[in-house]
């Protein structure tokens, strides 16, 4: 049966007026032809459109959980899209995974699964006491992809969809094309049965023919489950009053009863208690028995990722038979999605799905660390649960030293209330830093590391490894960073120092200092470059190299050299926060040596400065 008819009675009498109308030119008879054409395919769409997964994104959280609570849709997939009966592979029960869907139904049942997921693909599904295990299938589940006996035998009843409404002009109703084979595989093998009819009716007229062709489709058939109204059409029902619509399942509910059938009614939680008015049904109940099905499933917020709850119970604070759970539940014999359901043994009941998920732990991703950076294998990593929230959880180790390079692995444990164990192992790579004795936890790491991707610092050694940060800095080492930092250059420039000649490696860099009149030299005429530098000559030469003035910082130092020169030059790179005195004693000490660590920190600043105020 077609779910619209196209009637080709007015697009004659229009072609008719068209070519009455329109000259009979080479021109006038393709603008017939196309306007013909667009003609046909306006009138075989049908009016009501259904919702389909590119208007996902356009959907409530209401409307994505109803419209994919009708077994996976109101058409199944096609002959190509059939999974193969399952014969060897087993899930146990069932399980809560992915799996390859036809392209019209993998949106949202993947996102869904993504919350859903209970347990490992081997985890078999625990039954709450209080309830039954139930399946709902249409034709979406095809006889020849089904292994019966295999399924049956994980089961205690099944809801069968008999039919549905269409959805284009004439909104026909339409027998479920499997529901006979259905009906006849599980009934042969003592499976309680029920049915569904998947509703467009939006009046009262309309619900009494769908009741009628349900009664038909089941003459001479005995079921030991009720028969269901599903309501759930984000087209014509989603468009009808509360107030209507309520009357609308009203007139379903009675037509079956006085045949003397059990009758429910279907939908999701949310169209319980937005598209149908309670009170008005529960009076009807009083007198008029009929059960109800409830569909929730997990919250799910498009893009948005965060801690989420598991839904362990329908939310629903009124009077239930079944809860259907999850759209995709496996078991053996099918190897596609299923709707599950617990139905109460004494309904109605409140029905609560056993804990079976473990928790997640959550903040351990792969940490790449450079050598010697604290590391707190706690920082930032917790455990969740998605029924008891936050829980505690375990590492180990419980410390890894990062002064080593190497490649670790953290194990994460946690163990929730209903002793569900999740763990999760975390990989941690320490690289090397540039100088093995210079580690990212060494106060001069950001300053050493600066000047050597600048090129104008490098380490000892055959390798150059070692920067050996304690060891004390000489004159022409220094005049050898200041000149590189400062972008000054000696091509051409002269140093008349007795103790220096033009060939020695540092001869250019002094030249350029010397040119500068940041160095003088002694007054006996030497430059003394093998010698340690002192702090206050140091600070004289680099406020001078780099052209550095005087800065904000009030500062005062109580060991203040005799020079005033030299007490300037302290001065402006103290009030700039280059170079800082002795807290314990508040002295600057100006003939103390410095250090190679110490010095890379007074050069780095003094570049920021100097950019600052020198643009």
């Amino acid at each position: 049966m077609r779910l619209w008819r196209p009637q080709p009675q007015p697009l004659l009498t229009l072609r008719r007026m068209l070519v009455i109308n329109i000259k009979k030119s080479k021109l006038s008879k393709v603008i017939v032809i196309l306007l013909s054409v667009f003609m046909l395919l306006s009138l075989a769409m049908p009016a009501g459109r259904p919702v389909r997964a590119a208007d996902l994104n356009l959907m409530t959280e209401a409307e994505l959980e109803s419209y994919y609570s009708q077994a996976g849709g109101p058409n199944p997939p096609a002959e190509s899209e059939l999974f193969a009966i399952q014969e060897a592979e087993s899930y146990g029960v069932s399980v809560f995974s992915r799996q390859t869907l036809s392209p019209q139904t993998a949106g949202v049942q993947e996102a869904v699964a993504s919350v859903q997921a209970v347990a490992a693909s081997d985890e078999t599904l625990q039954v709450p006491d209080n309830a039954y295990l139930v399946i709902d299938i249409s034709e979406w589940q095809n006889p020849n992809s089904i292994n019966y006996d295999l399924l049956c035998q994980q089961i205690d009843g099944v809801i069968l969809r008999i039919g549905f409404t269409g959805y284009g002009h004439d909104k026909n109703k339409v027998a479920d094309v499997h529901f006979e084979r259905h009906y006849r595989e599980f009934k042969n093998r003592g499976i309680p049965i029920g049915v569904y009819w998947f509703s467009r009716a939006d009046t009262v007229a309309e619900a009494e023919v769908e009741a009628n062709m349900t009664l038909s489709l089941l003459e001479g058939k005995e079921l030991q489950l009720p028969i269901y109204w599903d309501t759930e059409d984000n087209y014509f029902q989603y468009k009808t009053k509360p107030e209507l619509l309520t009357e609308v399942a009203i007139a379903y509910i009675d037509t079956i009863r006085q045949a003397g059938r059990e009758v429910g009614i279907y939908a999701s939680v949310n169209w319980y208690l937005n598209r149908l008015v309670m009170s008005r049904l529960w009076e009807h109940h009083a007198d008029n028995f009929f059960e109800v099905w409830v569909a929730h499933y997990n919250s799910w917020i498009p893009g948005q990722e965060r801690d989420i709850y598991g839904l362990y119970s329908p939310q629903f604070y009124q009077d239930y038979w079944m809860w259907q759970f999850t759209s995709t539940g496996r078991l053996n014999g099918y190897n596609g999605s299923l709707d599950f359901n617990f139905r109460a043994k004494n309904g109605p009941d409140k029905i609560v799905r056993i804990d079976q998920t473990a928790p997640e732990i959550k903040g351990a991703s792969t940490v790449t660390l450079l050598q010697g950076l604290e590391f707190d294998v706690y920082a930032g990593v917790r455990a969740w649960d998605d029924k008891d929230g936050s829980v505690g959880f375990t590492a180990s180790p419980k410390t890894i030293n990062t002064n080593k390079v190497g490649t670790y692995y953290i194990d994460y444990t946690a163990v929730d209330v209903a002793g569900n164990r999740g763990s999760h192992v975390r990989t941690v790579t320490v690289v090397p830093t540039t100088f093995s004795d210079v580690l990212a936890s060494h106060w001069a790491y950001p300053y050493v590391e600066n000047l050597y991707e600048q090129g104008i610092v490098r380490g000892y050694g055959e390798t150059g490894e070692e920067y050996r940060p304690a060891n004390k800095l000489t004159r022409e080492h220094a005049a050898t960073i200041i000149s590189r930092a400062a972008g000054l250059s000696g091509s051409g420039k002269e140093a008349d120092f007795s103790d220096l000649t033009p060939d020695n490696d540092y001869y250019p860099f002094i030249a350029a200092l010397v040119d500068k009149g940041a160095i003088t030299g002694f007054p006996d005429g030497t430059f003394r470059g093998r010698e340690n530098i002192r702090r206050g000559h140091a600070a004289k030469i680099v406020a001078l190299a780099f052209d550095l003035k005087m800065g904000s910082q009030t500062v005062s130092f109580s060991d203040m050299p005799s020079d005033p020169e030299i007490c300037e030059y302290i001065m402006i790179l103290a009030s700039n926060g280059i170079i800082s005195g002795y807290s314990d004693t508040g002295e600057f000490r100006p003939n103390n040596q410095i250090t190679r660590a110490e010095f890379a920190k007074i050069i780095s600043i003094a570049q920021e400065v100097a950019a600052k105020q020198n643009p």
